[in-house]
């Protein structure tokens, strides 16, 4: 499911990005749950990917990842998804790493990084860990899943594509199992993140559901070693034993 990387201009940024009435910086959380743009850029997204936002910040160009819009759907006018969950991250180390599906990647004289991503692009499958990876405030050095904090073990079988940080590259944004149609979400607490799917229908709830995956990673947090949670269900529920990584 092809995701896409647009731009939200300066003067867009800065009417609509405000915490506590002042413009939004790295590790605030805005709730976007638009992008208005009829470009046809974006089409590829309406298969179930991801819109990614960034913005180009003076002096320095710094280049910000605003927010993620999970599964936004176009009414004709603009693109809509649940709000944004993700905090802005400083992405300007990755600027080089980023190659899309063309692979030509980033290139823009100084001054003109923000001109140069006026056009959508689709994003590769490694991109959008990378992105991904930006997001959760994992180490930004390369395009490596395999980031401290990824608590996802690999699932040999299962009615769902496996999250693991080997599989995470390929596994869709969104599934259908059993008739019941899923899309992947996240959570993220004390620096450590798990993947898990949540089914479509119950959108709403998303948030309290990130909420509780959250709170049950800040109560392990506690415990020493690296743990895993390859059964979410039981997990929440307080019940099973926990598996090392067997990557």
């Amino acid at each position: 499911m092809p995701s896409v990387l647009a731009i939200v201009s300066k003067a867009i940024f800065e009417r609509d990005a405000k915490v506590g009435g002042r413009v939004a910086g790295a590790g605030d959380v805005v709730p976007l749950d638009r992008y208005v743009s009829k470009n046809k850029g974006l089409a590829p997204v309406s298969e179930g990917g991801a819109l990614f936002l960034v913005t180009v910040r003076p002096p320095d160009e710094k280049l910000w990842l605003v927010g993620i819009l999970e599964g936004p759907r176009f009414d004709g006018e603009q693109w809509s998804a649940s709000p944004n969950t993700v905090p802005i991250r400083d992405i300007t180390g990755l600027k080089d790493q980023i190659k899309f599906t063309t692979g030509a990647g980033i290139s823009a004289k100084k001054g003109a990084l923000g001109m140069s991503l006026q056009t959508p692009r689709i994003l590769s499958d490694a991109d959008v860990v990378l992105l991904r990876a930006g997001a959760g405030g994992a180490p930004m050095a390369g395009a490596d899943p395999a980031t401290k904090g990824h608590l996802n073990a690999h699932e040999r079988a299962g009615p769902t594509p496996c999250l693991c940080r080997r599989c995470l590259p390929t596994a869709p944004e969104r599934v259908t199992a059993g008739g019941l149609v899923l899309v992947r979400d996240r959570a993220e607490a004390e620096g450590l993140f798990l993947w898990y799917w949540v089914p479509e229908s119950i959108a709403t709830d998303r948030d309290a559901i990130r909420r509780a995956v959250e709170s049950r990673l800040r109560s392990r947090k506690r415990h020493a070693g690296k743990r895993s949670y390859p059964d979410l269900d039981r997990t929440l529920l307080g019940g099973g034993d926990e598996s090392e990584d067997d990557e």
